[in-house]
């Protein structure tokens, strides 16, 4: 069954189960709200009779993001024999109605982000429910000092010139693959409203703000982010986490600060990130370790390499990404390692920061990852591979043999994306092996 159709991962128990509805049903009442939630997604990609009752039982979750998950899934169920039959008095409720008539007490639940799985779902069952937006006020924001450091880019440079003159700039159209809250599409990139926005009541308004926010990409947005990072709801801490990862500040988080100097936006952003990765949630704690990246300084080198231990696979996926900023010694040898890590994300995000990292050690380790048995692994590494040719990374006998082994790859790979990446990237690589002159 693809799972093409996910932002992240499955965790390892859901992937376990696979297709096994007694197991998955146990996996919806586990501890972790992260494995809940992918069982639930699971039942529905499955989507037969007997998936109902563990959806429906999912739907008292105390996490919002269960409940919205476990709603969606009853949207995906195929068989619904008993919907439209008239039931006698002493007849026990079938799965499928006892579904509907759940999904419709859902239009009373606190959160926008369920009811509006609810009402999407019950479009199946041949029901329609009206989902109110709640309305939010906004209030003045006090802006933020301009006086900032030299930056160090010409990007960098026009976004300071822009906030300073008060220009809006162009970001892009707000698109997501779950419905966006009217409010934030109605806010219109204001900070102010945005704001406003994240302290609401409705769990996914704030998280959509944050979300909102790492779209911009824009610093002025960072002591909003920072706050988010203390939400009660884990799903906003883990959105704000990975919008500190997006951004890109004018100052440099690697230089020292003096004692008597005011700490920068992009400073208290590391910092934040940093706690944040004794968050009691580890989607929280990996979110924070791949938005690091951004603030590669040697103490968060240290933090990531332990992390690279983790039993938990998506904590190791974090913090490879988290490493493909921290340029330093001990860091080269250890993704390198990670490249031989069981869970194939973890492998991927190894061969991806090393690409971007990019060190001539990694070359022959890369070259043997381009057999990898998982798909998405041989893409990235040829990407990677691809990154370190284009940067002049390796020598004239290297890319030789290499060369010839994406070519093998462009035209016999089991994976038809994979073939079109490689004889995409050996065109662009063609330079760097042809003679000059």
């Amino acid at each position: 069954m693809s799972t093409d159709k996910r932002d992240k991962p499955l965790p390892e128990i859901v992937q376990q189960a696979g297709e096994d509805i007694e197991k998955l049903a146990a996996a919806i009442r586990y501890p972790d709200f992260d494995v809940r939630e992918s069982a639930a997604w699971m039942l529905g990609e499955i989507g037969t009779f007997d998936c109902i009752a563990p959806l429906v039982n999912a739907l008292k979750d105390p996490d919002a993001v269960v409940r919205e998950s476990a709603a969606y899934a009853l949207g995906k169920i195929r068989e619904l024999p008993n919907i439209n039959r008239k039931l006698s008095v002493f007849e026990d409720t079938p799965d499928d109605v006892w579904a509907m008539n759940e999904l419709q007490k859902l239009g009373k639940d606190r959160e926008l982000r369920v009811r509006v799985a609810a009402a999407e779902s019950l479009k199946a069952y041949g029901k329609q429910m009206e989902v109110t937006t709640p309305e939010i006020a906004t209030v003045p924001r006090k802006v933020a000092s301009t006086q900032v450091a030299p930056p160090a880019t010409v990007f960098d440079i026009d976004v300071m010139k822009a906030a300073i003159a008060g220009v809006k700039k162009d970001y892009p159209p707000l698109r997501r693959n779950k419905q966006i809250p009217q409010v934030i599409l109605d806010a219109d990139y204001d900070f102010n409203k945005l704001e406003a926005a994240s302290k609401h009541k409705e769990t996914a308004i704030r998280e959509a703000a944050v979300w909102a926010l790492g779209v911009m990409a824009d610093p002025q947005g960072v002591s909003i982010l920072i706050q988010a990072l203390h939400d009660p709801e884990l799903v906003v801490r883990e959105s704000a986490a990975r919008a500190l990862g997006i951004i890109r500040y004018p100052n440099d988080t690697r230089k020292p600060s003096g004692r008597f100097e005011d700490m920068t936006d992009d400073r208290r952003a590391s910092d934040a990130l940093q706690k944040a990765l004794k968050d009691k949630e580890a989607n929280v704690r990996a979110s924070a370790a791949a938005a690091l990246a951004n603030y590669g300084k040697p103490e968060v080198a240290k933090t990531l390499l332990t992390m690279l231990q983790d039993t938990n696979s998506t904590i190791r996926a974090a913090a490879a990404t988290g490493l493909s900023g921290c340029p330093y010694p001990e860091v080269y040898p250890a993704l390198i390692r990670m490249l031989r890590d069981d869970d194939f994300f973890t492998r991927l995000c190894a061969a991806r920061s090393l690409g971007r990292l990019g060190d001539a050690q990694a070359l022959e380790p890369l070259l043997e990852m381009l057999h990898d048995t998982n798909a998405s692994v041989r893409l990235n590494t040829a990407r990677a591979l691809a990154d370190l040719g284009q940067k002049g990374v390796g020598t004239m006998q290297f890319w030789l043999r290499a060369m010839d082994q994406l070519m093998v790859l462009g035209s016999t790979d089991p994976s038809e994306e994979v073939q079109q990446f490689v004889q995409d990237a050996v065109v662009k690589l063609q330079s760097r092996i042809t003679p000059k002159g």
